[in-house]
């Protein structure tokens, strides 16, 4: 390696910050209602990700068959909540 690309190397391992910690556990139990949280919050994800892309790109058309997967999943979920 240059000293040039090494200097660039080293710049950029440090520009992206420290490494993020590992999320500590929860100490309480999975419910319905944060599953169901969890299930939304992963649906805004991949509609905001999929926004990015063009009609055209084949991986639109994957996403678009998550987010209705999802969306059905959600619905389900509901119905356990209320019952």
């Amino acid at each position: 390696m240059t000293s040039t690309a090494s200097f660039t190397h080293s710049v950029l391992r440090h520009a992206t910050g420290p490494r993020p910690r590992k999320p500590q556990s929860h100490r309480s139990s999975p419910t319905f209602p944060s599953s169901l949280q969890a299930i939304q919050s992963a649906q805004h994800v991949l509609e905001m990700f999929r926004r990015t892309l063009t009609e055209t790109d084949s991986a639109s058309a994957v996403l678009d068959r998550m987010l209705n997967r999802l969306t059905k999943i959600a619905a389900e979920l509901r119905k356990l909540t209320t019952q």
